[in-house]
């Protein structure tokens, strides 16, 4: 809920979880690369708005655990803007390929 940008839009849960996020420097270029089993809407820009804030020394870097923790938008720092960001792949877990029947 941290980096969750419209609660008013309605999802099962809003736990998602992340098993890379890391940033990568080429000369003036850096690049993030966020993996999940998925995610909210503006979710990775939040993300990336936050962690350039604390890079940048606005945010301290121990605080981040506590941004988390509040689960509010409000407490984490600035939403990325959109340019460069890119949907890079898409793995799906074959057992997850077929849905469920909804009871009627």
């Amino acid at each position: 809920r941290s980096f969750r940008v419209n609660p008013s839009y309605d999802t099962e849960s809003t736990v998602r979880r992340l098993v890379r996020c890391d940033l990568r420097r080429r000369g003036p270029l850096l690049t993030f690369v966020i993996e999940g089993d998925g995610f909210l809407y503006r979710m990775c820009r939040g993300i990336v708005g936050t962690l350039v804030q604390v890079g940048e020394g606005k945010i301290p870097r121990d605080t981040v655990r506590q941004i988390l923790d509040q689960r509010d938008r409000r407490f984490a720092g600035m939403t990325a803007p959109a340019h460069g960001l890119f949907l890079w792949r898409v793995r799906y877990d074959p057992k997850n390929l077929h849905p469920k029947p909804r009871p009627e």
